[in-house]
């Protein structure tokens, strides 16, 4: 920065001028640091630009090494197919050349399904949405019920799982949208869409307890096996002979169960304690109130019952009503079940009216069940509802119940895609049809081969590599020709560094790289020659030549990161531009540290200097305005002497 001073001198004494004079004097010496810092600051920033310089080669260098290593795997790759009607192939990083065949077995096929009637959206508010797929179900939260707004929920949350589209099956003046779903993966997922109500669950209150109890009753004293006595079984008030020629317990009870088995069970027990007491138990087969008894008669005297009745049987039907009018919700049929016994039973419905539940209700589970339209309804106002009775007697619990229905026709049955690699004769199965079968190729399923296996070769053009090898060279050469303007006849800013000789040893290691376990003994096979003013010259036929020839070979003389020559000058390269250790970054970081520190201390010397000047203008003004003063005062004294003079002359 130029030097400069704060403070301003305005003399007004005739030594005025030389005050002036001393004042920028003093400032001039004690500027002359400053002057020499500011050469070296510009001298500095000349380093600086220069480095800058020296950084983009290098880092043109180290694109083109990495060209080279690019030029070498997949992503440079070029594929061929036997048959690109059945597949397609994609090379990328890490692929190698070779032959390859893969067996289409099945390219896989998406589900797709389509909604089976005409959408009708309306306002109900108590629709329920979810997205079924592969037996899991997904919640959906659509703004409104029409079919766009269900297409705009489904692909905004389950994008990833299933495409919806609005479809219109019919014509422009007569539209007949449907939402046609499909699958993102391969697989027998069935896409579906199932709406349900908020209030789902069960429709019905039981009215009437159904129950179905068995009639039971046992001989009221101990058996008495008198053989006058003839026997009748008594079923519901109906009479029974009873054949037998054992009268003991045992033997009528036989009898009645080999004769009457299908009316009543009968079986005999001991209730005595410590001495036996026979009698024997009848069970009904079947409920209602039967009173099951045995009559003995003597020929004398009319029979007489022996039983005595434990339980009296019951045959009541279970009674269900819905619990509130019946509203048939607009739109697709919903889904319906019949409840009975525990056990639910899938409900198809022509549509959510009352009359078309009932009508499926009886049509479909008749030989259970009885279902009728009632109108509980009073003074004129009509109140409709569904009643169900059990078919059979018991506390059967008959219930409609209200359940989500799938609106969708599966249309396309998915399919995973089925191949074999190489003929290996390993089935492979992917829910897509883009598969790797071998580190970087990709091979995209397109049609079933039918036993005819699709070749895939994959070679690396000599062309990546020749490009990618001039590139190298270019950049080289840019690198030289940077390094030569700051030494030899051309005196640059970094003349005499020493950092500058790591550099060129940095670039001659690479130009004289050799190896002969490839093959290939160094750059000049690959036709990379280093000339006399230490630039490289690329001959690309010489390059085709070895390619055709030895390609095993140019590849391992290349290398890669980790070995060859692109180990080589990749580490040399990193050791130049490394961000933390490299050459080139810690000397343009030091550099910038030093016109850092010299421009700080430019600035405080700067500041020293304006502080002096300032002092000295402060005192020589001062100095300046008493002599003006005393200036001043001299003059009226002298033009007074001056006047008495000239009055003096003037009377002699």
């Amino acid at each position: 920065m130029a030097t400069s001073s704060s403070g301003i001198f305005t003399g007004s004494s005739q030594f005025s001028a030389d005050f002036q004079n001393v004042i920028s004097r003093a400032t001039a010496i004690a500027s002359l640091p400053i002057t020499q810092l500011n050469t070296d600051k510009t001298n500095l920033s000349s380093q600086a630009t220069a480095l800058t310089g020296l950084d983009g080669k290098f880092k043109a260098l180290q694109s083109a090494i990495q060209g080279i290593a690019d030029s070498l795997t997949g992503s440079a790759f070029q594929a061929t197919v036997s048959d690109p009607t059945k597949a397609g192939v994609s090379v990328s990083t890490g692929a190698a050349e070779g032959d390859y065949t893969i067996d289409v077995v099945n390219a896989g096929v998406y589900a797709t399904s389509m909604t089976a009637s005409n959408w009708v959206g309306g306002t109900d508010s108590t629709r329920t949405y979810q997205l079924s797929l592969g037996g899991v179900k997904y919640s959906l939260s659509p703004a409104n019920n029409s079919a766009a707004s269900l297409v705009s929920a489904i692909n905004s949350s389950y994008g990833d799982k299933v495409r919806a589209t609005l479809v219109n099956v019919g014509s422009s003046a007569s539209p007949d949208y449907r939402i046609s779903l499909q699958a993102v993966k391969l697989g027998d997922l069935k896409p579906g869409l199932l709406i349900g109500s908020v209030s789902a669950g069960n429709l019905q209150t039981q009215q009437t307890t159904g129950s179905n109890t068995l009639a039971t009753s046992q001989t009221g004293q101990s058996w008495d096996s008198n053989p006058a006595l003839n026997y009748q079984l008594s079923i519901g008030g109906t009479a029974y002979d009873i054949v037998t020629s054992d009268t003991t317990a045992q033997g009528v009870a036989d009898a009645i169960n080999s004769q009457f088995g299908n009316k009543v069970k009968a079986a005999v027990v001991d209730v005595g304690n410590g001495t036996s007491d026979y009698r024997i138990n009848l069970t009904a087969a079947g409920p209602g109130n039967t009173q099951p008894d045995i009559l003995a008669a003597d020929g004398i005297s009319g029979p007489a019952s022996l039983q005595t009745q434990l339980t009296a049987g019951s045959d009541t039907r279970s009674i269900s009503q819905t619990a509130s009018p019946w509203v048939a919700p607009a739109g697709p049929a919903l889904g319906f079940q019949l409840s009975l016994g525990g056990v639910n039973y899938s409900l198809t419905v022509a549509d959510n009216s009352l009359d078309g539940v009932v009508s499926a209700l009886n049509s479909q589970y008749g030989s259970k069940i009885t279902a009728s339209k009632i109108d509980v309804g009073t003074g004129g106002s009509h109140d409709y509802r569904i009643s169900l009775t059990t078919a059979a007697p018991g506390d059967l619990q008959p219930n409609i119940v209200l359940c989500a229905s799938d609106v969708q026709t599966q249309q396309a049955t998915g399919a995973m895609a089925d191949y074999i690699v190489n003929n290996s004769g390993r089935h492979a199965t992917s829910d897509t049809r883009s598969v790797t079968i071998a580190t970087g190729i990709t091979v995209t399923l397109l049609a079933r081969d039918n036993g005819a296996p699709v070749d895939i070769v994959v070679t690396r053009p000599t062309s990546a590599v020749s490009s990618a090898l001039s590139g190298f060279v270019t950049a080289y050469n840019d690198a030289v020709d940077e390094i030569d303007q700051q030494h030899g006849t051309s005196v640059g800013a970094l003349t005499g560094q020493s950092a500058l000789g790591a550099l060129s040893r940095v670039l001659s290691g690479m130009a004289t790289y050799s190896q002969n376990a490839s093959g290939i003994s160094g750059l000049a096979d690959l036709g990379i020659d280093l000339d006399k003013t230490g630039h490289l010259t690329f001959n690309q036929f010489t390059l085709i030549g070895t390619d055709l020839s030895n390609s095993a070979g140019v590849d391992a003389f290349l290398g890669s990161t980790s070995s060859g020559f692109l180990k080589l000058a990749t580490d040399s390269l990193n050791s130049v531009e490394d961000s933390v250790t490299g050459i080139l970054p810690t000397w343009s970081a030091g550099v910038q540290d030093q016109i850092t520190n010299i421009t700080q201390t430019i600035a405080d010397q700067q500041a020293r200097v304006d502080q002096m000047t300032q002092r000295m203008t402060d005192q020589i003004s001062a100095a300046d305005a008493l002599i003006a003063t005393m200036e001043q005062q001299y003059n009226y004294l002298s033009g007074m002497f001056q006047a008495m003079q000239t009055a003096d002359a003037q009377y002699k």
